[in-house]
């Protein structure tokens, strides 16, 4: 049992959401996250087709039936299993290994929040008294990965997790158990956290001074996105919506550019690269051209994916203006042309261009001048009328 420290306050603090954010969008996105996963290795989780497309479903009906079954007591992750088994008859060695990709993805899941970070290793450096205070089902050995993955300040300091004690930080009774085994007074206590109601409501009536810290929120154009894309919802949206919550936590650091290119056109991009090379693996492309200037911060979206997924296809960045390539007279064509083979690689039909929005007209111009067709790619954003009837 810990000492008393004189008249040194308690600094306690919610995990998640208050140090460490999924980068999902809700919690229940790491089970899509495993869908995909498992739905690639089906042979390795001995699941059927049915139970891969319903595991999201399943997976939260069972935690919320185990919590049934618990009443008041907090429940663990293994209670959450042994409620899935029961509702699909899974071999225990398959569940064994479900749960544990689960647990994989939830530590590989969880980035920090630098600001709350920071404060922690502050105190800890002048050794004041600091606590962590979750309610969660994962054990306490799986969250204290998660965090010492995160900051090297977390390895030795003492977390209080609902699951390792049966009680909830929203029923008070946690708050409880950390007061006896820290021989904590109330009143030399303060709590930081995002929930009012666990983190804040529940600890005032205690007598806990509490400091609420900002909360996670999507912004309004993502939040008409997510309602928009409900019926769609799948891994990619909940990774999405995931990176910007996270991005929001840093927005008064940021200037309205980073933000507006962080949380709405560079995920858009993002989608029109990715959706580039699906189509040049099919077509086996081999060669992007990207056109200046617009083609600039594609090329570079473009190079990540191609490295990640060991792709063979090169990017280049043409130096490119209408002004320069739509030309009529014979010299200004021959420089165009002499550039162009200087450049790029016209030998093979296996490469195209990538621009954002335009009408073909230039590119009409450069296939004439070196004599062969061409393929590009181009990004559209059309507006929806309202067409009103008569």
């Amino acid at each position: 049992m810990r000492q008393k420290v004189g008249d040194k306050l308690l600094y306690s603090f919610d995990i998640f959401d208050t140090l460490i954010i999924r980068k999902v969008y809700n919690p229940a996105g790491i089970f899509e996250v495993m869908r995909e996963i498992m739905g690639s290795r089906k042979k390795e989780y001995g699941l059927t087709n049915e139970n891969i497309r319903k595991f999201p479903a399943i997976r939260k009906m069972a935690e919320e039936n185990a919590r049934r079954y618990k009443g008041k007591k907090e429940i663990t992750l293994d209670d959450i299993y042994a409620v899935v088994q029961m509702m699909t008859a899974i071999p225990e060695y398959y569940l064994i290994k479900i749960k544990e990709l689960e647990i994989d993805i939830e530590i590989k899941s969880c980035d920090g929040i630098e600001e709350n970070i920071k404060f922690i290793e502050e105190l800890v450096s002048k050794r004041e008294r600091v606590v962590l205070i979750s309610d969660m089902y994962l054990p306490e050995e799986i969250i204290r990965k998660m965090l010492v993955r995160i900051a090297l300040v977390f390895q030795n300091i003492m977390i209080y997790v609902s699951s390792e004690y049966g009680y909830t930080k929203s029923s008070g009774l946690l708050y409880k158990i950390v007061k006896e085994k820290e021989q904590a007074e109330y009143n030399q206590w303060v709590h930081y956290g995002d929930n009012v109601y666990s983190d804040q409501n529940i600890p005032n009536v205690l007598g806990i001074t509490t400091k609420a810290v900002k909360m996670c929120v999507l912004p309004d154009w993502n939040k008409k996105i997510a309602y928009a894309m409900r019926r769609y919802w799948d891994v990619n949206l909940e990774i999405l919506l995931g990176l910007s919550k996270k991005e929001d936590l840093s927005r008064e650091k940021h200037t309205s550019a980073h933000i507006i290119g962080a949380q709405l056109s560079g995920p858009i991009f993002y989608g029109y690269i990715e959706w580039i090379i699906s189509i040049s693996k099919k077509k086996n492309i081999k060669n992007l051209y990207f056109l200046a200037r617009d083609g600039y911060l594609l090329k570079k979206m473009a190079d990540i994916i191609i490295e990640e997924e060991g792709l063979y296809i090169r990017t280049k960045y043409v130096y490119s203006s209408r002004k320069a390539w739509k030309v009529d007279d014979e010299e200004n064509r021959l420089k165009v042309r002499s550039y162009v083979n200087q450049e790029l690689e016209f030998s093979e039909n296996d490469f195209a261009f990538v621009d954002l929005q335009g009408t073909g007209a230039t590119m009409s111009f450069l296939s004439n001048i070196i004599g062969k067709p061409i393929s590009v790619f181009y990004f559209y954003l059309l507006e929806k009328r309202k067409v009103h009837k008569v």
